[in-house]
């Protein structure tokens, strides 16, 4: 496409070049397989630790939902939820990036897990702390 061309119908010369660049991948921390070298750590290691992650953060997000299946008190019913919740979804965050599912990883989960700590942090300061 030339300039001219590019100005005849409104749009600057690079616009076209822009259309057809590649999208960038989302970066995960993780490796994509085991012979991948990170900084001379071992593949197979940070693998374990990431799985570690998940597993840690999953079935530290099920004691806060089962307090609050058997709390009484409102306030520390729905704290318990919205922690039990943020973990969960959190652990899914690094097991989606683990298994390199970038989009769902960054679109999905993260934001979830955001949100959820977000509201955990507000509701605590309006309700728990006199």
């Amino acid at each position: 496409m030339s300039s001219s061309q590019g100005k005849k119908q409104g749009q600057s010369p690079s616009y076209h070049v822009l259309l057809e660049s590649p999208k960038p991948r989302l970066q995960s921390p993780y490796p994509t397989s085991l012979h991948e070298a990170d900084g001379g750590e071992s593949t197979l290691s940070l693998l374990i630790i990431g799985y570690l992650i998940v597993a840690s953060l999953i079935a530290g997000g099920i004691v806060p939902l089962v307090i609050a299946g058997k709390v009484k008190v409102s306030t520390l019913r729905i704290l318990s939820l919205f922690l039990g919740l943020f973990a969960i979804t959190h652990g899914l965050y690094h097991l989606a990036a683990i298994q390199r599912l970038g989009f769902l990883a960054d679109v999905v989960f993260e934001p979830v897990s955001v949100t959820l700590l977000f509201f955990f942090g507000l509701y605590y300061s309006r309700k728990a702390v006199p």
